[in-house]
């Protein structure tokens, strides 16, 4: 299973998309962005169940989080 299903950053303003590998947080436009998700991959890989046994913190949902490596 995959930490983290973040597909890529985008901008609602202007469109523009980025890769998840560098740090951003503002477009070249001046707009914070947004994070996609592949929905079908954790609709498939992640149950309920799991969740029930993790630790009741945010990294209980880290597949929903937007970091690629447990790490950082």
């Amino acid at each position: 299973m995959k930490y983290s299903y973040v597909s890529h950053l985008y901008c609602p303003k202007c469109g523009n998309t980025f890769d998840t590998k560098k740090k951003h947080q503002l477009c070249t436009c001046g707009s914070p962005l947004l994070v996609n998700y592949d929905l079908e991959s954790i609709k498939e890989n992640l149950k309920p169940e799991t969740l029930k046994n993790r630790e009741a913190s945010l990294w209980r949902y880290h597949e929903m989080l937007p970091v690629e490596d447990k790490k950082m």
